[in-house]
């Protein structure tokens, strides 16, 4: 689990702005280098926790928790901790981890947030 804590990976969209795929990367790892038509957006990081099925836990993934609900997994930087980020603004910890499970992330899946919400 201590080495999952410093895996990143890094959404990448075209020029257009549209998400194309992650490239993943840690710090223990040489610096990738691409070459082509990119834009790199800000690296998410691993929470170094995975979900009842296994699978690791990334800033910007999309969970479900606590019924049907879905969360955002995000950072919160006055606390210095990773949160959940509920559809009214409530946050609950990401420890609550081996319930719940990852079913997308905001580049790929954005229209569940949107559904979640009502929208």
């Amino acid at each position: 689990m201590t080495k999952d804590r410093f895996r990143f990976r890094i959404p990448i969209t075209n020029l257009d702005g549209v998400f194309d795929r992650f490239i993943f990367c840690d710090v223990y790892h040489e610096p990738i280098h691409f070459i082509g038509s990119a834009i790199f957006l800000t690296p998410e990081q691993c929470t170094g926790l995975k979900d009842k099925n296994g699978r690791l836990i990334y800033e910007g993934d999309i969970v479900a928790y606590s019924g049907i609900d879905l969360w955002r997994v995000v950072f919160e930087e006055k606390y210095c901790s990773f949160e959940l980020l509920g559809k009214d603004g409530m946050s609950v910890s990401v420890s609550v981890h081996k319930e719940m499970t990852v079913v997308g992330n905001v580049h790929e899946n954005p229209e569940l947030l949107e559904a979640n919400n009502g929208n």
